[in-house]
């Protein structure tokens, strides 16, 4: 034994008894010892004395307890980890088997069939700890042990806490972490912060070696095989044993690519390309012929499917394929959200031109959507300060800002990936900023395009003003900048025109029926009118002549429909698609269910007689609590339709359906009409008031034009009408008030910034709101009429969707966590107190929408209204270097 076991043993004497010593490794020496308290044999492994001392105990305990929570059947568990008397040791159960060190130093290879199923249950074990966060970073055959003929990974971890804790001064001492035969060229050049993909590579050096006899890189010194590792390519296991099927070579090759991005995505991206016959990667020495004659295929919905469930149904991390000299990788995944909160949603993507950086928008659990930013490498997403409410946005060219704007019309701002201070270039834009050289391109509030020059200055129209509901939404600008590509269509049609826009003789023309076009390659890609696939044709970018025919290069597609003309995809400088996927079976739709104040749920009636296929949404309860009128999607993506449902079981009544959007609706006091807003355009800008009988006889009768899609209440006495207005030419939501008989609405608040849900409270005396003055939705109260006495924040850190309680005595709405909360309130000396805030349950299963309310308050205000949501998630699929694939489909693109 080492002189310093004695002294070991007499430090642990009351835990453990050691036995004897069973070997010794780079970073620690392991024996057989008793467990005293469970009376069980243990592994305990104890850090060399040089490492401990560099190391420290308190990091080292600190970052090993991560692997405490690796519960895997092929991961060996941490049993306990310590201090004593300078010693810093781990311990793990005792195995009474052999590694695959052993195995191969007794065998010296293994069948075909053995070793891939050892090697795929550890790719198995590796993703469940790559996705939290664990990193084995020393993954070799001493590492793996075979426990009743299944393979489990030792020490995992354990050299992620040795290098985490050792930071610089590990480096200093020449100590390194890793075995250099299965090194990474990261980890051999000595990056500190290797990802999965270092795992990946050195599993890989596994498989091979367990196939071939010897590791992928072999030198007389540790120095020349890491200079092999960092300087030459993936070698071929058919070179030593031709009888190795082709996929597991292929799969091989690609875990040894140098660069990580070019590795697999995932331990199970790779374990899967093990199981597929027909994977293929680059040109294998027996199949250069072969390869080279063989077409890249098109991605359709049924093969794309199959290739996020085969090969990134749990990706980990964003990995870009880089190309490499004689391969250049297709690869698919779904993108994945990136920030720890699976009642968040992503609704739209883009890559920069660079290729490092993913931004995209995420809806948080209260219904919030703001930017947020990662690397491709990175796992987790953070968010873009100075975003909230952020629709459409665009990254520049220098892959250092985006440009945005909020929903509705406001500003367009632009702030830095990196963070920091937002800036404003215009102050009323509708949306999709495409950046150019010198200028950003973005929708007017006449719905035609104008441009602002990128440091700030006078904004310029480019395209005239319309009369006929004519909208240009901006696409792309050409590279040279001659041109802008942009989608024409009229407001409410299903189709559309991809124009061009010379920019130095103003001439337009027509290039192609659709939306959405963008220049990539010598490719006009867009969508056809259809949008539920991408079509691409060759342009000249000089005359913008169409050359060839157009031909079909993805399916699969979600349609979002032809509001504004958008379509949900997006290719990248670089060549990357980002799109959402088509819905395989039922649609994500939401209905209406009862929910108590502890959070129990109920069905609204014995039996759900409207169409399980009817999503609902905007819920308004009549007073008496026996109706339910709420929107409908309709035919059509920007159509809404409105409906009234008795609650006690009598039939579905079909309000309002003769505009294409009818929604946001509130009941008149007597519960005997429906107020709600429509919108003939189904802009969702350009709506009217309107009221029609509640029993759906007779026509709607407008009460206030030309307020936009807001929300709005009643008083219960009758004599006060509130309600949200934005006009196109006021940008910020303002909250109006309209008295019984007249036609003139008055302000109530009117600022800078967003108000939106008001609602009077029983006795007509307060004022309910949200307001995002403080540059986050938080709910308010305000005395009624005369608002500008006293302002009373309800909300503690953050709030939307308020509703008054029908008793007058309690404010209900969701927390900034999403939670339902109840603020007890009570008038005093003339004024309104809160008493207490109660959190009642956790509304995350529920939709929600700051700017629209989605559920309503039962008349004993001990229920909700709710909805919730089933079906289908949104799914944002990306292809790297799609570009290239979607070019072979083209041949007039390649000449």
């Amino acid at each position: 034994m080492p002189e310093h076991t004695p002294r070991l043993s007499e430090a642990l004497q009351d835990r453990y008894r050691i036995e004897h010593e069973l070997g010794e490794g780079g970073m620690a020496t392991v024996y057989l010892a008793q467990d005293l308290k469970h009376n069980r044999p243990v592994a305990l492994k104890v850090l060399k004395p040089e490492l401990a001392a560099v190391v420290g105990a308190e990091r080292f305990l600190a970052e090993i307890e991560t692997t405490a929570n690796l519960q895997h059947p092929h991961i060996l568990p941490l049993f306990d980890s310590g201090e004593a008397d300078g010693f810093l040791y781990y311990v793990m159960p005792y195995v009474e088997g052999e590694t695959l060190r052993e195995r191969l130093d007794r065998e010296g290879q293994l069948s075909v069939e053995e070793a891939v199923r050892y090697v795929s249950d550890v790719a198995e074990a590796l993703g469940h700890a790559h996705r939290r966060g664990v990193v084995h970073r020393d993954i070799k055959p001493a590492n793996i042990l075979i426990q009743d003929g299944r393979p489990v990974v030792a020490d995992f971890g354990v050299a992620l806490a040795v290098g985490s804790a050792g930071g610089a001064r590990l480096t200093e001492t020449g100590l390194s972490v890793g075995t250099p035969y299965y090194m990474s060229p990261e980890q051999a050049m000595g990056d500190a912060s290797v990802s999965a993909a270092s795992d990946i590579y050195a599993l890989a050096c596994v498989l091979y070696e367990l196939l071939a006899g010897e590791p992928p890189f072999t030198a007389g010194t540790a120095q020349a095989v890491l200079a092999k590792i960092i300087t030459g390519g993936p070698p071929s296991v058919l070179d030593g044993r031709p009888a190795v099927p082709r996929n597991v070579d292929a799969a091989i090759r690609c875990a040894l690519e140098r660069v990580p991005t070019d590795r697999f995505p995932s331990a199970e991206a790779f374990r899967e390309a093990l199981a597929d016959p027909d994977f293929r990667y680059g040109e294998a020495p027996a199949a250069a012929g072969e390869q080279a004659s063989r077409r890249l295929r098109l991605v359709t919905a049924g093969a794309l499917a199959l290739a996020v469930v085969a090969t990134a149904a749990a990706v980990a991390a964003f990995t870009r394929p880089v190309a490499s000299p004689g391969a250049s990788r297709v690869l698919t995944q779904e993108l994945t959200l990136g920030i720890g909160a699976p009642q968040a949603a992503m609704r739209s993507a883009e890559v920069s031109s660079d290729g490092r950086w993913i931004v995209h928008t995420v809806n948080d659990q209260r219904g919030v959507q703001s930017l947020y930013v990662r690397q491709v490498t990175e796992q987790t997403a953070r968010p873009l300060p100075g975003t909230s409410g952020a629709w459409r946005f665009g990254i520049s060219p220098t892959s250092e800002e985006v440009a945005f704007n909020q929903v509705g019309l406001g500003p367009l701002k632009v702030v830095s990936l990196q963070g920091g201070p937002v800036r404003v270039l215009a102050e009323r834009a509708i949306g999709w900023p495409v950046w150019s050289r010198n200028h950003i391109y973005f929708v007017n509030e006449e719905l035609g395009i104008s441009r602002v020059p990128i440091e700030g200055g006078e904004v310029e129209r480019v395209t005239p003003v319309t009369d006929d509901g004519l909208v240009r939404a901006p696409t792309d600008v050409l590279p040279a900048g001659s041109a802008l590509i942009f989608t024409e269509f009229y407001r409410g049609e299903e189709g559309g025109r991809i124009r061009a826009l010379s920019l130095e003789s103003g001439e337009m023309k027509t290039l192609a029926h659709g939306a959405g076009g963008v220049f990539r390659g010598g490719l006009l890609v867009f969508a056809p009118p259809s949008q539920d696939r991408l079509m691409a044709v060759a342009i000249d970018p000089e005359t913008l002549e169409v050359s060839g025919e157009t031909e079909t290069v993805a399916t699969g597609l979600a349609s979002v429909g032809p509001l504004y003309g958008g379509v949900n995809f997006y290719l990248s400088r670089s060549g990357d698609l980002i799109y959402s996927l088509a819905r395989q079976g039922e649609e994500n739709v939401a209905q209406p269910v009862w929910v108590d104040r502890s959070g129990n749920v109920t069905a609204i009636t014995a039996e759900w007689r409207v169409s399980p296929e009817m999503s609902l949404s905007a819920l308004a309860l009549s007073h008496d609590g026996t109706r339910l009128a709420a929107s409908s999607k309709g035919a059509g993506a920007n159509r809404m339709e409105l409906f009234v449902y008795d609650l006690r079981g009598g039939p579905l009544q079909r309000l309002a359906f003769d505009e294409p959007v009818s929604t946001r609706p509130f009941w008149s006091p007597d519960d005997r009409e429906v107020y709600y807003f429509e919108d003939p355009s189904g802009s969702f800008l350009e709506g009217n008031l309107v009221a029609r009988r509640a029993d759906g006889s007779g026509d709607g009768r407008t009460i206030v034009p030309d307020v936009g899609i807001g929300d709005g209440a009643w008083g219960q006495d009758g004599d006060w009408m509130v309600f949200r207005g934005g006009v196109p030419a006021r940008p910020s939501r303002d909250i109006l008030a309209l008295r019984a008989g007249s036609s003139e609405p008055i302000e109530l608040v009117a600022t800078d910034a967003t108000e939106q849900a008001p609602s009077l409270s029983p006795d007509g005396r307060w004022l309910l709101y949200q307001s995002d003055r403080t540059g986050q939705h938080e709910v308010y109260v305000r005395p009624f009429p005369e608002v500008d006495t006293g302002l009373l924040q309800i909300s503690l850190d953050g709030g939307t969707e308020p509703h008054w309680a029908r008793s007058g005595r309690e404010i209900f709405y969701r927390n900034d966590e999403g939670r339902m909360v109840a603020v007890q309130v009570e008038p005093r000396d003339g004024d309104l107190r809160m008493v207490r805030h109660d959190l009642l349950f956790d509304a995350t299963p529920f939709w929600s929408d700051p700017a629209s309310q989605q559920y309503d308050v039962a008349p004993d205000d001990q229920r909700f209204l709710m909805l919730r949501g089933e079906g289908s998630p949104n799914r944002l699929i990306v292809t790297w270097n799609w570009l290239e694939q979607a070019r072979t489909a083209v041949p007039e693109a390649n000449r």
